[in-house]
């Protein structure tokens, strides 16, 4: 990747630039490594608006996401490409975070391969907007639709947070030190709640796919008995439970996102905390050293630190409720699984009672028991993953709560 990674000279690979703005985007402070990568002197900055350094191949959509969280109070991250003063550009992941009364940077000099895969998504999604066919709107969603299509990850959030891990991960593995446990319990949580919504999502397939099951018992009643034979009223039992059904499946569905949205947003914070503590302890040891930064940042830094810790305990919180309400809607969810195996039972003895012409019905239990295994599957798989999800979740609780004594 060394024609997408910074001139050594010019941004050392393991520095950090840093700057602060306000809430309008004018400089207010700079580290002296950042001034040295972009090439201009202090009293150039000050005062002046950030977007001096925009380059022209950065796609509109990602001012947009970044506008977005921070109104909303949030840290975001992004690959970007900055034009220093003699022309020159770079690449960094640039994390903004607010604070008191403005916002903090800090770029990291890129290392992991998913630059590669992020470049050519700029490319198309610029050439949109200089053709005048793409809005900052239409930029934006774009930029959502290529994450999904080529890098597999389901939005913005997703993708920050799997960029910026992968970078910390580069960076640690650099400076010859293990990923901090922390990160690497939340990566897993993380990935245990995206499993939790796929296979979520087979269930919501699994009873859709039995709603047809009581038209076909219907016309197998109509067919073999008369609208108010035994087959019938088994029709109109199984609507029955059809409507608690969905009942269930909307409470399920909401319970089965399990707080994937906030873990994503724990786990960039946790790393922008871990990269904010990083700093605070470089400037102690030596106010020379590589990362240049002065005592300014200092206060900024801890503050991130104490923020985002109380973000990961709120977002560990959420994720115990929710694993709870889930694993009380699994509890519901087999009963239903046992609604069906009744249904599956009643029409396997009506089969035996018609004799000939019951072939339909046999149809209909298949697809009864095969519902039945697919579900109790799928649950199994979804109550396993809960409770490990919450078993970790329980550790990095008591972690903090340790290092709080």
């Amino acid at each position: 990747m060394s024609d997408l990674t910074p001139d050594p000279a010019r941004f050392p690979p393991d520095a950090l630039l840093m700057f602060r703005t306000d809430w309008d985007g004018i400089i207010q402070t700079a580290s002296p490594t950042f001034l040295r990568t972009v090439g201009y002197t202090e009293e150039e900055v000050i005062g002046q608006s950030v977007r001096m350094f925009r380059h022209a191949d950065m796609p509109q959509a990602v001012y947009y996401y970044s506008s977005f969280a921070l109104f909303e109070g949030r840290p975001v991250g992004a690959y970007t490409k900055s034009a220093a003063k003699d022309g020159a550009d770079y690449w960094s992941f640039a994390i903004a975070t607010p604070v008191d009364g403005g916002v903090f940077s800090i770029q990291m000099n890129p290392r992991a391969e998913i630059l590669r895969e992020v470049v050519p998504i700029y490319r198309d999604i610029c050439a949109g907007e200089r053709a005048g066919t793409l809005s900052v709107e239409d930029s934006a969603r774009a930029l959502e639709a290529a994450i999904r299509a080529r890098l597999n990850l389901r939005d913005y959030d997703a993708y920050m947070s799997y960029a910026l891990s992968r970078e910390c991960r580069k960076r640690d593995l650099s400076k010859g030190r293990a990923a901090p446990p922390q990160m690497r319990q939340l990566r897993e949580i993380y990935e245990m709640t995206l499993d939790v919504a796929a296979r979520a999502a087979e269930v919501d397939a699994v009873f859709r796919e039995t709603a047809q099951i009581r038209y076909n018992m219907r016309l197998q009643a109509g067919r073999l008995e008369g609208r108010f034979g035994p087959i019938g009223v088994i029709s109109e039992n199984h609507k029955v439970m059809r409507v608690k059904i969905e009942q269930d499946m909307r409470v399920f569905r909401d319970s089965a996102a399990l707080g994937s949205d906030q873990i994503a947003h724990a786990a960039f914070a946790t790393a922008v905390r871990g990269l904010a503590d990083e700093l605070v302890e470089t400037i102690r040891a030596d106010p020379r050293a590589q990362v240049d930064a002065a005592k300014w940042a200092v206060q900024d830094l801890q503050f991130l630190s104490e923020k985002y810790a109380a973000r990961l305990a709120d977002a560990l919180s959420r994720l115990k409720r929710n694993a709870a309400s889930l694993h009380e809607q699994c509890r519901r969810m087999r009963r239903v699984v046992s609604g069906l195996e009744l249904t599956r039972i009643m029409c396997k003895i009506e089969r035996a009672r018609v004799y000939a012409g019951g072939e339909g019905l046999d149809e209909i239990v298949q697809r009864l028991e095969r519902a039945e295994r697919d579900l109790t599957l799928a649950l199994s798989s979804i109550e396993k993953t809960v409770k490990s999800a919450t078993s970790i979740a329980d550790q990095l609780s008591e972690k903090r709560r340790t290092v709080l004594v």
